[in-house]
Formats: structure tokens, C-alpha cells, sequence
């Protein structure tokens, strides 16, 4: 736990209250106590000055750690992106193979009604001669 005196800044000296005292000269307002020193010193000012390097330090790491999250989840975001892409040309592709399949499949069914009703026909024409024959040798008796 931090025990160093924190630094802030007014508008008004009519702010300052007990326990905190205004500097005419910075505007800033300092709260006494802290580390066993006296604020305006100089190891009170070195500790402030401390405090506020790390927690400038510790912010720049915070904001890092975001950036690097963020850049990671735009990869990933990115990768799912083409995964997903990549399943819906697969996809694609698999019904144009399925379609081909099926054009091909009616083409062999219409080429088979076609063969099938050409024999249904010779084979009419047959009956249809034989039919003839027979009447005509009915009629020669």
C-alpha cells in the first residue's frame, strides 16, 4: 500500500479544508501526512514524483496489454473469418458437384424414357403387323 501524499490540483483556494494546505504559487493542493515527511519537502516531493512514475509506468503496461489483447482478437477474428469463408466454398462446391450429378442422372433418365419409348413402338408396330397378318389369313379361308 502506496503511503505517499497524492497530488491535485484546484481552481480556488477556497477549496482547501483542514488536514490540506494550498500552495499560493502551483495551485496544487497537497494533504498532509504520508510517510513521515513534510509535503513542500524535498523527499516528499521525490516520493510524489516516484508514485506518479510508477503509475505512469504501470498505465503504459495496462495500455499495452490491451493493445496486444486486442490485435490478438482481431487475429483470431480474422481466422475465423477465412475458416469460415473457406467452409462456405467447400460448401459451394459440394452442391455444384451434386447438382452436375443430378443434370447428368435426368439426362440418363430422359435418354432411357426416349430408347424405352422407341421400343414401345416397334414393338406396337410388330403386334400391329401381326394383327394384319392374322386378319388376312382369316380372310383367305
Amino acid at each position: 500500500m502506496r503511503t505517499s501524499s497524492r497530488v491535485t490540483r484546484v481552481t480556488s483556494p477556497s477549496r482547501t479544508g483542514p488536514g490540506v494546505s494550498a500552495s499560493s504559487t502551483s495551485g496544487t493542493v497537497r494533504r498532509r501526512g504520508g510517510a513521515g515527511t513534510l509535503p513542500g519537502t524535498a523527499a516528499g516531493d521525490d516520493i510524489e514524483k516516484r508514485a506518479a512514475r510508477d503509475d505512469a509506468a504501470a498505465a503504459r503496461h495496462l495500455a499495452a496489454a490491451r493493445d496486444r489483447d486486442i490485435a490478438d482478437l482481431g487475429v483470431e477474428v480474422d481466422s475465423n473469418r477465412s475458416a469460415i469463408n473457406a467452409l462456405g466454398e467447400q460448401t459451394r462446391e459440394r452442391f455444384d458437384a451434386v447438382d452436375r450429378r443430378f443434370d447428368a442422372l435426368e439426362r440418363k433418365v430422359d435418354d432411357g424414357f426416349i430408347e424405352m419409348r422407341g421400343k414401345f413402338d416397334a414393338t406396337a408396330a410388330g403386334l400391329d403387323r401381326i394383327v394384319t397378318l392374322l386378319e388376312e389369313r382369316g380372310d383367305r379361308r
